[in-house]
């Protein structure tokens, strides 16, 4: 346990596509804090974020100095998470942001209590595929198309009858 709980932490970015198409490449922009009043400015400490989803997983590590740690990066390229290719059934991610007293410990994926990280931040995403999105209901078009054939019909008909 770190620091008999004293830190928190927070997503301060989880952006993700709602909905992609069969084969494209599942990528999770991921920022955060870690928060500990107890550290001072001389205490090294890290942060770790993941993603998990059926079949893949992927982490990036993060470490600073003092009471507030999270990676520091250039504006408009937060740490990539990548999952893959997108299957054709929609996809449940669960990301988790770590923290670890230790500067230096990797992190374990088969037991990451067990080498000092305790899990601060979880959240579940899905994203769907498309595919199974157009196989779900007609597409509008066909809709639309429908509709005009039907009211096309009934005027025709009346026209007829005069």
């Amino acid at each position: 346990m770190i620091g008999a709980n004293t830190i928190a932490g927070e997503f301060t970015l989880l952006k993700y596509p709602t909905s992609l198409d069969p084969g494209e490449d599942i990528e999770i922009k991921v920022d955060g804090n870690l928060v500990d009043l107890t550290k001072s400015w001389l205490d090294f400490w890290s942060g770790y974020f993941t993603a998990e989803r059926v079949g893949c997983r992927d982490g990036q590590i993060f470490g600073g100095n003092g009471t507030v740690i999270g990676p520091d990066y250039l504006p408009g390229s937060p740490p990539t998470l990548k999952l893959g290719p997108m299957p054709s059934a929609s996809v449940n991610i669960i990301v988790k942001m770590w923290a670890n007293e230790d500067f230096w410990t990797s992190f374990d994926w088969d037991d990451p209590e067990g080498a000092g990280w305790e899990e601060i931040v979880t959240r579940t995403i899905t994203i769907k595929s498309k595919a199974e999105a157009e196989a779900v209901g007609l597409p509008w078009t066909w809709i639309a198309l429908g509709g005009g054939a039907i009211i096309t019909a009934l005027i025709v008909s009346r026209v007829a009858r005069r």
